[in-house]
C-alpha cells in the first residue's frame, strides 16, 4: 500500500478540458492548477494524493470536500477521514453525505463539493464495498492459530518438575529455595561448561514429571 500510494503520490495532477470535436485543454484555467498542487494550507497536492489513495484501499472510499468562496469558485480541497458515512436526501432529492467524525462531530456537504473515489462499486448505488465481511473469515482463522500459538507457549510453561524437601519448611521458604533451584540448574541461558547435570543435597528430593 505505501509504495501505491508513494507512486501515485509522484503523478502530476491536471486539469483536462475538452473542446469541440476532439480538441482537449490541459490546465486551461491558471488558478485550478494552482489547487491541484497545492490544494490546502496544510499540505501539498502529493500529500493529498497519497492521503486519498490509502483512504481508498482501506475502505474502498476516499472523501474529499471541494471548499469554495463567496462566488461559488473553488478554493480548497480538504481531504475527508471519517468513522463512517452516510448517504441522506433532501426533499428535492438532492444528495448530501453526512460524514461521523472520530472526534465525535458530524458534518454534512452536498454530494456535488465531494470528490469521492470508489472501488469494488457492485452493490451499493454510492458506496464501494467494504473489505470487512471478505477479510472477517481469514481473519478469524488468524486469529484461531493466534491463540493455538499462544496456549502451545503456555502449556510448554507447566510444571515439569516436583522438588520434594526433606524437612518442614515454612510456604515462603519452599518458593525460595524452589526459585534457586530453577535458577541454578534449569535457566536455558548455561554457561558452556554445564554437562546438564545437577547436584542438590540429601534435604531435596528432585523429580522430573514426564507429559
Amino acid at each position: 500500500m505505501e509504495v501505491k500510494a508513494t507512486t501515485i503520490g509522484k503523478a502530476v495532477a491536471k486539469h483536462i478540458r475538452s473542446g469541440a470535436g476532439d480538441s482537449i485543454a490541459v490546465n486551461p484555467d491558471v488558478y485550478i492548477q494552482f489547487l491541484l498542487s497545492d490544494p490546502n494550507p496544510l499540505m501539498s497536492g502529493q500529500m493529498l494524493q497519497e492521503k486519498m489513495i490509502t483512504q481508498l484501499e482501506l475502505n474502498n472510499n476516499a472523501f474529499a470536500f471541494v471548499q469554495n468562496d463567496a462566488n461559488g469558485m473553488p478554493t480548497a480541497i480538504w481531504p475527508i477521514v471519517a468513522n463512517s458515512v452516510e448517504a441522506i436526501q433532501d426533499n428535492q432529492g438532492n444528495l448530501y453525505l453526512k460524514f461521523y467524525m472520530p472526534n465525535a462531530q458530524t458534518y454534512i456537504f452536498p454530494y456535488s463539493q465531494v470528490i469521492h473515489l470508489r472501488k469494488d462499486f457492485n452493490k451499493d448505488e454510492i458506496f464501494g464495498e467494504s473489505n470487512g465481511p471478505t477479510l472477517a473469515p481469514l481473519m478469524e482463522i488468524v486469529t484461531t492459530t493466534d491463540q493455538g500459538i499462544v496456549s502451545a507457549i503456555k502449556n510448554s510453561a507447566a510444571v515439569r518438575w516436583l522438588l520434594k524437601f526433606n524437612t518442614a519448611m515454612r510456604p515462603e521458604d519452599i518458593e525460595k529455595n524452589t526459585k534457586a533451584f530453577v535458577a541454578s540448574y534449569l535457566q536455558t541461558q548455561k554457561d558452556q561448561d554445564s554437562i546438564g547435570a545437577a547436584g542438590v543435597d540429601a534435604k531435596t528430593d528432585a523429580t522430573q514429571l514426564q507429559p
